[in-house]
């Protein structure tokens, strides 16, 4: 936010240099933009109103874009708390933008809640935000964060006969491997 502007919150996308230069890159007003988290690691933040540009973000990690989304959800919040107030030089979002920014808000908080909801293992909650969701028609990909099976395997008998003989195969497997890639080691 600009001290001297109260009420006008201005987002910057700037690179630094090693020799200490900063360049700004992109300045957007925090009122007319939305910020779509599309992955753990990929996030979008694109114009409301035209040209509706999109700028993707990609993170090195998902604490990074969590921290990142974080912030940005909750100036993007404020800056349209204070907007009605009619606070500085606002482009007033039609009540159809507002409305699908609000929607998308809402969205975004209950796949966070989903989301806790899973970690915590509440079954109950995390299908009552899971039913939400779908209510909502809203596209979700499904995606385990890598820490949580990272050290974990698993011994998997396989048992191969015929008429004639069998045998029995134990093989370690982990938590993340897809079917082809179980189809492809049992071939080995």
């Amino acid at each position: 936010m600009d001290p001297g502007k109260s009420g006008d919150f201005r987002l910057s996308i700037q690179h630094s240099s090693g020799a200490g230069r900063t360049v700004t890159i992109a300045e957007f007003d925090l009122g007319v933009i939305n910020y779509e988290v599309k992955s753990a690691k990929c996030h979008e933040l694109s114009l409301v109103a035209p040209p509706h540009d999109r700028i993707s973000f990609n993170f090195r990690c998902e604490q990074e874009a969590q921290g990142w989304a974080t912030v940005l959800m909750s100036s993007l919040g404020e800056a349209q708390r204070v907007a009605p107030l009619g606070y500085g030089p606002q482009d007033p979002l039609d009540g159809h933008d507002t409305q699908e920014t609000s929607a998308l808000q809402r969205t975004e908080e209950t796949c966070r809640e989903l989301t806790s909801a899973i970690e915590a293992g509440d079954v109950q909650s995390a299908s009552d935000f899971a039913a939400t969701l779908a209510r909502q028609q809203a596209a979700l990909r499904i995606q385990p964060s890598v820490r949580d099976y990272e050290d974990s395997d698993i011994s998997l008998a396989v048992v191969v006969e015929d008429s004639s003989s069998s045998c029995c195969v134990t093989m370690k497997v982990f938590p993340h491997m897809t079917t082809a890639a179980l189809k492809q080691q049992v071939r080995l």
